[in-house]
């Protein structure tokens, strides 16, 4: 008998309104947060037919077909080339990995914002040795 009170006791715990409503409100927030990301998934790919266009119309277009905004200034328009670029069905991180493959810029996406950045200097390995050679002779001064 009392077997049957302490599981009549858990079941009785797990159907308290309280730990229902935590449990529903943690369902709800993983449906949520898996719909926001299976939709962000699903417009970051863009089809694009330019010639000759500058960022600013390239980063128009693929803000038409995307959730992505982009974030440049006028100085980086001016050191990119004018643009073109054909492609169907294809990665916002793969055009853009096409429009800067040969430029001085890069580019950093965070959630839906691209901020167009310039690429990091890369140092040239240190050698080992000094760059410089000291030569001369030690004496001793006496005290």
């Amino acid at each position: 008998m009392k077997k049957i009170k302490k599981y009549c006791r858990n079941w009785i715990k797990i159907l308290d309104p309280r730990f229902l409503s935590v449990f529903t409100l943690v369902g709800i927030l993983f449906c949520v947060s898996a719909a926001g990301s299976a939709q962000q998934i699903g417009r970051q790919y863009v089809t694009l037919d330019l010639k000759g266009v500058t960022l600013s119309v390239l980063f128009e277009e693929m803000m038409k077909q995307t959730d992505y905004r982009f974030f440049f200034n006028d100085a980086q328009e001016k050191n990119v080339k004018e643009v073109s670029i054909s492609v169907k069905h294809v990665r916002v991180d793969s055009v853009l990995n096409q429009v800067f493959k040969n430029s001085r810029y890069t580019y950093r996406i965070i959630g839906t914002q691209v901020a167009i950045v310039d690429k990091p200097v890369q140092l040239p390995a240190y050698s080992g040795g000094y760059p410089f050679s000291i030569s001369g002779d030690i004496r001793s001064v006496p005290s």
